[in-house]
């Protein structure tokens, strides 16, 4: 993938950009940029830009100050706004129409949303036990008003998006030294507005799971209780495959209390996700490794 990635959310615009080092990548530039509050459109998956004009400025300085051409790019959005979705499935169509109605016909079944609004991107992954249909599939959808915004304003710079990933799976990317084993891994990405909890073996993704936390109430029970749920599909789903431990990815104050509660969960040794496990060399700047992280993930992945 391109070394040029940016992460966007709701309150800020970021930018880095990677260079092959011995061993892994070195983060050679990076910037961020603080959004105006309210810039986009409340909703469940997020929503389309209130003022289009109000990104173009921050993206226009990062693409400034990035120290080289900024051709190609991939973009990281948070995972409540590109979500994910895991349907079962018999023959895959050839045809790419045949293919979409498909999934979203699939997907309507899953979802409170409005299908039509929706874009779709899908890949194969192994099978569970006890699946009906012998295939399966991960999806990624957001919104296409969104995503058409987004890819306009980096058009209009210059800036193709070859890429477009939600964090988690972006991070797992970064982690494949951890999440590329045989064993199953969990990797729990939290914020103050959710969380997002990846299983992965053998570097597939077997397992997603989004939940919003911004005004719900019940706060750690409800999380814990959720989790367990979790626990239990995957006892249920992938039998010989015990959980091996749990990644945890948060803001250093949260790290005591998703500790627990994945511990109370899962009974697995929880890991703090440290740079040492990220193939990231070289100095790091004055930012945070939870937002560094997913932007690596997006620079070290390979398209096939």
């Amino acid at each position: 993938m391109p070394p040029h990635v940016f992460g966007l959310g709701a309150e800020a615009l970021a930018y880095g950009r990677f260079a092959r080092a011995a061993g892994g990548f070195e983060l050679e530039a990076y910037g961020r940029i603080a959004l105006p509050e309210g810039l986009f459109a409340p909703g469940p998956l997020g929503g389309p830009l209130h003022d289009p004009a109000a990104l173009r400025e921050p993206l226009a300085e990062l693409v400034r100050e990035a120290g080289a051409r900024v051709s190609e790019a991939s973009l990281v959005l948070p995972d409540a706004w590109l979500r994910v979705a895991f349907v079962e499935v018999g023959e895959l169509p050839r045809s790419s129409t045949a293919l979409d109605e498909l999934l979203r016909w699939k997907l309507k079944r899953l979802v409170p949303f409005r299908i039509e609004d929706l874009r779709l991107a899908a890949v194969e992954v192994p099978a569970l036990a006890g699946q009906e249909e012998p295939r399966r599939a991960m999806l990624c959808f957001g919104i296409e008003a969104l995503l058409a915004q987004l890819e306009a304003l980096f058009a209009a710079q210059g800036v193709r998006l070859g890429q477009v990933v939600p964090a988690s799976l972006a991070a797992a990317a970064a982690a494949y030294e951890v999440t590329g084993g045989p064993e199953l891994t969990g990797l729990l990405i939290a914020g103050e507005e959710g969380y997002a909890l990846t299983f992965l073996q053998a570097g597939d993704p077997v397992l997603h799971r989004y939940r919003a936390l911004a005004g719900s109430s019940g706060g750690e029970r409800l999380v814990v209780r959720d989790l367990k749920l979790t626990h239990t599909f995957l006892g249920e789903r992938l039998p010989e495959n015990e959980v091996a431990r749990v990644l945890l990815l948060c803001p250093e104050k949260a790290v005591p209390a998703w500790t627990e509660s994945l511990g109370l969960a899962f009974d697995r040794p929880v890991v703090l996700l440290r740079r040492e496990q990220l193939p990231l060399r070289g100095t790091l700047p004055e930012a945070a490794l939870a937002r560094v992280a997913p932007l690596l993930g997006a620079a070290i992945q390979e398209a096939a």
